[in-house]
């Protein structure tokens, strides 16, 4: 890579550069991302850099449009792309393909809760990861990371004794579900992340429940 070209990512990938202004969105792309998303992904790219090619096909964008809007936004000159052998209908479907694959998977909380946790036990920034603070703190206690204790009974202090003040309630229906501040904390965070990736509430209900029916 020359002086005049700006990129980072995987020494792997860098025979597959291409100038950035060579290339077009997929002006048939029906995936959104919002602004919140790109930079989020913006942010990647400039902490670990490109780590996968994006796909292209005669100059457009078919898989990683929101990859490739970052590194505009990033300022990058060049980008890792390699070019696709479908045709018609059938790269049309990729496209599809590709944005609604991520669509099924699930964060396993224990799982995901576990690992910020140890990345902040070796002075990891866990911001790095994607999730603010907050979002990390709610994981690692639902986890039971330090500072939990999962055997105690929601809404009771570490002696038995005065209770944890409640913030708020999960309502549905007739149904009425206290919530003490963490758990809050945690449900907004999940909230904030739906409508930024989505741009709309809708839909948030039914992510919990696939969620949890994954655990």
């Amino acid at each position: 890579m020359s002086q005049s070209q700006t990129w980072k990512g995987n020494p792997a990938i860098e025979p597959f550069l291409v100038a950035v202004d060579s290339l077009s969105p997929d002006p048939a792309n029906a995936r959104f991302h919002s602004a919140l998303n790109l930079i989020d992904i913006r942010e990647s790219l400039t902490t670990y850099g490109q780590q996968k090619p994006i796909v292209v096909r005669a100059g457009i964008v078919k898989a990683g449009n929101g990859t490739f809007a970052a590194a505009r936004m990033a300022g990058w000159s060049h980008i890792a792309a390699i070019e696709s052998d479908l045709e018609g209908a059938a790269l049309v479907a990729y496209a599809i393909r590709d944005n609604h694959t991520g669509d099924g998977s699930e964060w396993s909380q224990d799982v995901l809760g576990a690992i910020l946790s140890g990345l902040r036990e070796d002075g990891f920034d866990v911001e790095a990861t994607g999730f603010t603070e907050a979002e990390a703190d709610a994981l690692i206690a639902a986890a039971g990371g330090p500072g939990d204790e999962p055997d105690d009974e929601p809404g009771a202090d570490d002696d038995g004794g005065d209770e944890v003040p409640m913030v708020g309630f999960l309502r549905w229906g007739t149904v009425e579900v206290p919530m003490i501040e963490s758990e809050a904390a945690g449900l907004t965070a999940l909230y904030d992340r739906h409508v930024a990736d989505r741009g709309t509430p809708v839909g948030f209900a039914a992510s919990l429940i696939r969620s949890a029916s994954a655990l």
